[in-house]
């Protein structure tokens, strides 16, 4: 494009290192070679300088409005401005833009995804799993095949059968040696939409038992012996299987032998025995109520009652036995040979263990 020439000067000099505009100014000629004149048309056009300056920067603005309020267009626009701008690719521009204004540094970041925290077990429950199950097995779920026909017949409302192979990462109770890789059959609960649970590269704990005709494949105790593996749950699992193997592991509560009181010299006073019923070496509790003092309780392993412990804690071993081997009410052949008092002093001494020991699985 040419610029266009100006024939004479629209200011005046006045005053020396002064502009000042004049008030008598008479029309300016202007050669512009327009784009739309035809070759040496010699096209003259009379302009004042207030109006070329306007026309000039209406031009420079088209321009400015075109790059900056389509950038976001995926086409090419083309400039109606008077200078005849050519087609500008708009995604060229805007790259451009980006690069000048940075900003690919605004852009917004995804929100990431949130994690779902791995369910928490009960204490009992695993317990349960942990000493019914010959083996339990640490493994990562590699394939998930759907099972139909005859050998999905009995699949209840609402589940899936499935034959589930998994990579072992780690034998945490066993007889003995596992292969790398097992398969076993998992009846799975269908969700809202009627689809199986994503299980491939689930990690998780098995609780179950070998197959004698397979070496390679073994089967669940349960409908729920499939847990979703963490840290914590791996842990507790583990500690479960070292108790109930240890020599002077608590054993399992059957029920109640027999049971007495002795009342003190003091109103209040007294003392309570009861004795269990096992599989295993004898447990018995003993309950003591001094005057002015809150009672207490006290829990044998051995026939000798002075070799006491102290009330166990929560989600430990001698805990699960007790909360959840403990009848809920005592039999009343135990309390046939106590008189009314005595009988009335069992009973409440041994609501005072349950109530310590809390719900075996609340």
């Amino acid at each position: 494009m040419r610029l266009p020439v100006v024939s004479r000067s629209a200011y005046a000099i006045q005053k020396p290192n002064s502009l000042i505009p004049t008030h008598d100014v008479r029309p300016l000629t202007i050669n512009a070679a327009h784009p739309s004149a035809s070759a040496g048309s010699g096209r003259t056009r009379v302009l004042s300088p207030r109006t070329e300056r306007r026309k000039r920067f209406v031009g420079r603005n088209k321009r400015t409005n075109a790059l900056t309020n389509n950038y976001f267009c995926f086409e090419t626009i083309s400039s109606p401005n008077p200078f005849g701008m050519s087609s500008v690719p708009v995604m060229r521009i805007f790259a451009l833009l980006a690069l000048a204004t940075g900003l690919s540094d605004m852009a917004v970041a995804a929100p990431a995804t949130t994690a779902v925290p791995p369910p928490v077990y009960r204490y009992a429950n695993l317990a349960d799993l942990a000493i019914g199950a010959p083996m339990v097995i640490d493994g990562t779920v590699r394939d998930v095949v759907k099972i139909k026909g005859p050998e999905a017949g009995n699949v209840p409302a609402g589940y899936v059968r499935l034959y589930v192979t998994v990579d072992v990462v780690a034998l945490i109770r066993g007889p003995g040696a596992v292969p790398p890789r097992i398969g076993y059959l998992y009846d799975a609960k269908l969700d809202l939409r009627g689809s199986p649970p994503k299980l491939k590269k689930q990690r998780v704990l098995l609780f179950a038992r070998p197959v004698a005709s397979a070496a390679d494949q073994v089967q669940l105790i349960s409908s729920n012996a499939q847990l979703i593996w963490s840290p914590a749950t791996e842990a507790t699992t583990r500690r479960i299987a070292s108790d109930f193997t240890a020599a002077d592991s608590p054993p399992a509560i059957t029920g109640i032998a027999n049971a007495f009181h002795a009342a003190g010299t003091l109103p209040g006073e007294g003392e309570t025995q009861i004795f269990l019923k096992t599989n295993g070496h004898p447990i018995s509790l003993s309950i003591m109520r001094k005057q002015d003092q809150p009672p207490t309780w006290t829990v044998s392993l051995s026939e000798v009652v002075d070799d006491a412990l102290p009330p166990p804690q929560r989600d430990t071993f001698l805990w699960y036995r007790l909360a959840c081997g403990l009848p809920a009410e005592l039999p009343a052949d135990v309390l046939a040979g106590l008189d009314s008092g005595d009988a009335a002093a069992v009973r409440d001494d041994y609501r005072f263990v349950q109530n310590g020991l809390g719900a075996c699985r609340g």
